[in-house]
């Protein structure tokens, strides 16, 4: 969903649109995580599926959209590890995505609408204005289709089957891999930045293993 537009964090004299990316349970209509970025990227995908499992648990199926940054490698290989099976939706088949529009339209109508009456400057204030409305209101709302609120829904459908794992084996999993070749003086090059390593692995190809918004700390991997 296009979100509001904000100051540019780099250049706050202009303004810079916001994206929300949600993930919502089918049957119970429950928004399992939800989040506004500053891009819509295969990075806050992966951010988005990452928190929704350690909030809710592993799903049996993800079903998205057909677009490019849904079918790439790393939340193809991210799905098979933690044993999802990825569905993309048939090319040109809206029907196949009424639930989650539908979502958009009530962010739209009663979110954002609101939104106009409040003094937003930051992502993260627009994000805790937003996951407040999420909890407060549209999980507390009796949905005309299942004829219960997406909380209790959820509760007395899928909790007690859905997989956990984790944290730190989830983190392990969502990192993002890149090849690279150590340099004669001992380094690889990830970003801009030269990490050194083990001089053993002077002139040999090894797999970086790092998290894409933070990037302190690389995992190197022969």
């Amino acid at each position: 969903l296009y979100g509001p537009y904000l100051p540019d964090p780099d250049r706050p004299e202009k303004k810079k649109q916001t994206y929300l990316m949600a993930i919502l349970d089918d049957y119970s209509r429950l928004i399992v995580h939800a989040q506004f970025y500053w891009h819509e990227r295969l990075p806050h995908l992966e951010n988005t599926l990452h928190k929704a499992i350690l909030k809710r648990g592993i799903p049996d199926v993800f079903y998205v959209d057909n677009g490019q940054v849904y079918s790439a490698h790393q939340i193809n290989a991210i799905c098979a590890e933690l044993g999802i099976r990825k569905i993309n939706c048939k090319p040109y088949s809206p029907e196949g995505k009424g639930k989650i529009e539908r979502f958009f339209k009530t962010v739209r109508t009663d979110f954002l609408t609101e939104l106009t009456h409040e003094k937003i400057s930051q992502l993260h204030q627009l994000n805790n204005k937003f996951w407040a409305w999420l909890e407060q209101e549209y999980h507390q709302k009796l949905h005309s289709a299942t004829n219960q609120t997406p909380n209790i829904c959820w509760r007395n459908s899928v909790t007690p089957f859905m997989r956990k794992i984790d944290e730190k084996q989830l983190q392990s999993i969502f990192l993002w891999r890149e090849k690279r070749k150590v340099s004669k003086l001992g380094l690889v090059s990830l970003g801009g930045i030269q990490f050194e390593v083990s001089s053993i692995l002077v002139g040999k190809s090894v797999e970086v293993r790092y998290n894409h918004f933070d990037q302190s700390e690389v995992f190197i991997y022969r």
